[in-house]
């Protein structure tokens, strides 16, 4: 049961500061939601059964979020038909890339063949694009007004999750006797063609936004004497994976598929709420409980003298990390959509 927050009290005129009892659920009253015992007389006359009190707020949260969580199966779906969308692409952009007066017999053959697959298999994936077209449309018709109500308090949300972080760190660092840390270094990155691996990917505004598909390493190495922090927004789009990966490991276009089993030299976050470490097979190819979707900031900081690698999502840290540093990082992304480096 959920008790009332002393601190909540009326505002209104005449209310006498009474206590907030609970919220209105009738979407068409244009009165506060936060009611008190003289709102329900003045306010909310005739539709009194739908006062939610605070007894009663956790189930009725409860059953507003169901159909939400059952969502997720059909978003995996998605991200999965967009992820394998990709590989298709790709590998039709390294087909349209090749210089065929280069080529061997062999190599010839090989890349005839590819050209075949991918003609035999077009008629039916355009067909089966057409038909999801207009549903794919309309959806997004639905959900763009509920990701900008969602984003109208997104500041606000921020800023409270903001407050608490601050509260609980000064708390943690108070019992050990312990003062502050030194703020981590802000990493100046920037997005360029040298770095990025595959050819549909477009970087613009100086280095700091990317879109397309496809991944690629920033020019940036993490240092290994000093705490780091660097930024993406998550602008738009149908999946991302960010974390960092070795400079010298050389990324393959299936680089995804070799994820499974630990020493793949990444350590990486998805919104499709998986990670994957180098080293550590407790979090490795593992479902996690946080989302990632647009327009959601991301931010990476990093403790060298830990060892440590956190994610943090609007400000909420959602995955922590320990990292190899004996070798030289450098931040990776994978996208289907477009993100910018937020610099300070």
């Amino acid at each position: 049961m959920m008790s009332r927050n002393p601190n909540l009290q009326c505002s209104r005129d005449g209310h006498d500061q009474s206590p907030i009892t609970g919220v209105c659920s009738n979407s068409q009253c244009q009165s506060n939601k936060a009611f008190c015992v003289a709102c329900k007389v003045e306010f909310h006359k005739g539709h009194e059964g739908e006062l939610v009190y605070f007894q009663n707020y956790p189930q009725w949260i409860a059953n507003c979020l169901k159909p939400y969580q059952e969502f997720t199966t059909f978003q995996d779906t998605v991200l999965q038909t967009s992820n394998k969308l990709n590989e298709v692409l790709s590998q039709a952009n390294y087909l349209k890339n090749q210089d065929i007066s280069a080529m061997s017999l062999t190599q010839l053959e090989q890349y005839t063949k590819g050209l075949l697959s991918l003609k035999s298999s077009e008629a039916q994936l355009s067909s089966a694009i057409n038909k999801v077209k207009n549903d794919l449309s309309t959806l997004l018709l639905v959900l763009k007004p509920m990701s900008g109500q969602q984003g109208g308090g997104q500041q606000q949300q921020q800023i409270i999750q903001t407050q608490a972080l601050q509260q609980n760190q000064s708390s943690q660092q108070l019992k050990q006797g312990q003062p502050q840390n030194v703020a981590p270094t802000q990493l100046n990155l920037t997005f360029s063609d040298k770095n990025k691996i595959s050819p549909n990917i477009k970087i613009e505004k100086g280095g700091k936004q990317a879109s397309g598909i496809g991944f690629f390493i920033c020019d940036f190495v993490i240092p290994k004497d000093r705490d780091s922090i660097f930024s993406f927004k998550y602008n738009s789009g149908f999946s991302i994976a960010l974390g960092l990966c070795y400079k010298d490991r050389t990324i393959e276009q299936n680089y995804s598929n070799k994820l499974q089993k630990t020493g793949h030299e990444f350590y990486l976050i998805t919104s499709a709420s998986m990670s994957y470490s180098h080293s550590d097979e407790q979090v490795n190819n593992k479902s996690q409980k946080f989302k990632i979707s647009p327009p959601d900031v991301v931010t990476l900081r990093i403790r060298a003298n830990q060892k440590q690698l956190t994610w943090i999502v609007n400000k909420e840290e959602v995955l922590t990390m320990t990292i190899d540093l004996s070798k030289e990082l450098q931040p990776f992304i994978d996208i289907c959509g477009v993100v910018d480096i937020i610099d300070g």
